[in-house]
């Protein structure tokens, strides 16, 4: 049994490496983990969460509740659509609004309906792929199991699930040109410049704990590790998600 796991360990990380890492390339931009930090206490069972800077553009959204949280994660990656005119293909069939690019809705959809998302959906939520496709706008107030949107700027969203671990879940795309490249990531594509940026776009997956006790953060402690690399699949699926969507349109 325990060479079982071990094997299943050393199998996950290689996984994680070469295919996650290498071949999705999900870099991550920032981790701030402090379990000893004095967070400003939240209410369970309200819908809004006490915002810092909340007129600074300069923070996403996310960013706006780092003083009330002890653990925080920011994940990026480039998405690169290749598909002759497939942007427009897919928007023409798909969107009323006739935008042609990527938006945070596209994304969210991918999101939450990617297979590695499934299981969870399964678990957490009665909504199927086809209502969370054909039917949600995600906008304020909507939800996804305990997932509910409580904030949507631009081409930005913002969940706060207020069961279990009280948590935020935040999803960003950008649209890339030379200069709108994050700073972390394009130290690690020296190449990106070069590339065209007709069809290239900057996926963002972040997420925030709170919690109000010391002994519920330690607790929440011996499942970080495994939230890390869950959240890399996460931001991978949605990343395939999408290329699937365009690209075969």
């Amino acid at each position: 049994m325990k060479k079982r796991l071990i094997l299943f360990g050393i199998g996950a990380l290689l996984f994680d490496y070469f295919y996650i890492n290498k071949s999705c390339e999900i870099k991550p931009i920032s981790l701030s983990f402090n379990p000893f930090t004095k967070t400003t206490n939240t209410n369970n069972n309200t819908t809004t969460i006490a915002v810092q800077n909340e007129e600074n553009n300069n923070f996403t959204l996310l960013e706006r509740y780092k003083d009330q949280t002890f653990y925080e994660d920011h994940f990026v990656t480039e998405l690169v659509i290749t598909g002759n005119n497939s942007i427009n293909n897919y928007n023409n069939d798909n969107k009323e609004n006739g935008n042609n690019e990527i938006t945070i809705e596209d994304l969210a959809k991918a999101f939450f309906t990617s297979p590695v998302f499934t299981p969870e959906l399964n678990l957490i939520s009665t909504k199927t792929k086809d209502e969370i496709n054909n039917q949600m706008k995600f906008i304020v107030g909507e939800s996804i199991g305990p997932f509910e949107i409580t904030k949507s700027e631009n081409n930005e969203i913002l969940f706060h699930a207020k069961i279990g671990a009280n948590s935020l879940t935040w999803l960003k795309v950008v649209k890339v040109t030379k200069n709108s490249l994050s700073k972390d990531y394009k130290s690690n594509n020296n190449d990106s410049d070069s590339d065209s940026t007709n069809n290239k776009y900057e996926l963002h997956f972040g997420s925030a704990l709170f919690d109000r006790s010391l002994f519920g953060k330690m607790i929440m402690c011996t499942f970080l590790p495994f939230h890390y690399i869950y959240s890399r699949y996460l931001l991978a699926g949605a990343k395939r998600r999408l290329q699937q969507l365009f690209d075969n349109k």
